[in-house]
């Protein structure tokens, strides 16, 4: 195993448009994570089109970009699975990782620095959406990695996990391969009744004032999707939990009979599930 020293291109400089999936490679390691640690997909191509609530494209726009979650798994899991990616990251083609629970972005080394966490490799404080929030490891891979489908487990020189010196290359469950070429989930455009990710079990509660992280967002997104196509409401779908979100969760609690507060909490969000499978 060989951790990422040699500088890079930096994926933001020119964002490669033949690029309209999510990179092969990011895929296998996706899966190497389901099989070895207990995620589970979160998204990759389309996942969010543009970063933020900037003007300008997510690494997901153009497949370079993949999230993987351990909502089903654990913390402990989590941080093992960071271990090893950073340890194996030359033979995973691995360009950052983003860790929001732990509030911090690893960097590999680039060559054209972009923006101010750029430049030196490693460990950077990231703060920038209120912390710590988000149980899933958003992951990039390099321009050179990006269609890399040699199987993790016959990269020379990586180690999978559960190695030891008795077993110096780890256990190899070669699943992942199969793991891999599991269709992807459909795209996230709740504006055209897509919900992509969603419904997923575990929701942020939802009411006026939240701050508005990418969780809160998409949830928001999902649950302004849904009320619009399957529920009639006069609501605009753009993430923002505002007077007219609340107006039309009173609206469709009243009709169904729930308490209403115009707050999402587990019997709303019961009935957007439901709503959005009928």
């Amino acid at each position: 195993m060989t951790i990422r020293k040699a500088p890079m291109s930096n994926w933001r400089s020119q964002p490669p448009a033949k690029f309209t999936r999510t990179s092969p490679n990011l895929l296998l390691i996706d899966a190497c994570l389901k099989v070895y640690f207990g995620f589970f997909f979160n998204g990759g191509f389309g996942r969010r089109p543009v970063r933020g609530n900037k003007n300008v494209p997510s690494v997901h726009s153009w497949g370079a970009a993949v999230d993987s979650s351990y909502r089903n798994s654990t913390r402990a899991k989590a941080l093992q699975a960071i271990d090893w990616l950073i340890a194996n990251s030359e033979e995973l083609q691995i360009e950052s990782i983003h860790d929001y629970m732990g509030s911090r972005i690893w960097h590999a080394e680039r060559s054209t620095p972009q923006d101010s966490s750029a430049g030196g490799g490693g460990w950077k404080a990231f703060t920038g959406e209120g912390t710590p929030w988000g149980d899933w490891l958003h992951i990039e891979t390099t321009l050179a990695g990006w269609g890399d489908e040699t199987p993790i487990g016959l990269r020379p020189g990586l180690r999978l996990p559960g190695a030891t010196d008795a077993a110096p290359l780890g256990e190899c469950k070669c699943d992942e391969v199969a793991a891999a070429s599991t269709p992807e989930w459909p795209a996230f455009d709740p504006v055209n009744g897509l919900w992509g990710l969603w419904p997923v079990a575990a929701k942020p509660a939802l009411r006026v004032g939240l701050p508005r992280t990418p969780e809160v967002n998409d949830a928001t997104l999902y649950l302004q999707g849904v009320l619009k196509a399957k529920a009639g409401q006069t609501v605009t779908v753009d993430g923002d939990f505002g007077a007219q979100t609340k107006k039309a969760v009173e609206n469709a609690q009243k009709f169904f009979k729930l308490t209403v507060d115009g707050a999402v909490g587990n019997q709303t969000w019961a009935l957007i599930d439901k709503l959005a499978t009928q």
